[in-house]
């Protein structure tokens, strides 16, 4: 089974992450108003759709992987166009803290994604990748773009084996 697939995979988490979402005053509201919008994210991601996540991101969008390598808006863009349709994936988005002040949110978020792949000998195997991530959303006019993304944590498990276990430093 090929390897190379983690670092793309890392890539459409960050942009499970990405997605704007209308700016409400309480904490209570923008719960589930985020989670309303990663899932939307994930569905331009899913289409590929290089005009809807480009109008997620704030102009200085930043992603950082679990490596510390970064990439702005057009080289995420890509990274995600470039990806081979997976019909076996499902992933989920799990917000698991959000904090505001007047002009920004912040959220650490937790994305976990299955599949099934074929090895070249013909098995069937179970792919899970699961990351902890940080994002900073920017109210720009009432609209919250994603302004930066930091991968904390990857773990790649195939057939329930851990392969790859990255924390950033």
């Amino acid at each position: 089974m090929r390897m190379s697939a983690c670092p793309k995979r890392v890539a459409l988490c960050l942009l499970a992450m990405l997605c704007a979402v209308v700016a409400y005053a309480q904490d209570d509201t923008l719960r589930p108003a985020l989670e309303a919008r990663y899932a939307a994210m994930q569905a331009a991601v899913g289409a590929k759709d290089q005009h809807a996540i480009s109008s997620l991101v704030a102009p200085d969008f930043v992603s950082v992987d679990v490596s510390g390598h970064a990439e702005n808006a057009s080289q995420m863009i890509k990274d995600v166009v470039d990806l081979p349709a997976d019909p076996n994936q499902t992933s989920k988005t799990t917000l698991l803290d959000i904090k505001t002040d007047a002009n920004r949110v912040f959220v650490n978020q937790r994305y976990d994604m299955k599949t099934k792949k074929d090895a070249p000998d013909g098995a069937t195997h179970e792919v899970e990748l699961t990351t902890l991530s940080s994002d900073t959303w920017l109210n720009a006019k009432g609209i919250w773009l994603l302004q930066r993304t930091e991968t904390k944590q990857t773990d790649y498990s195939v057939d329930g084996k851990l392969v790859v276990h990255k924390v950033r430093k």
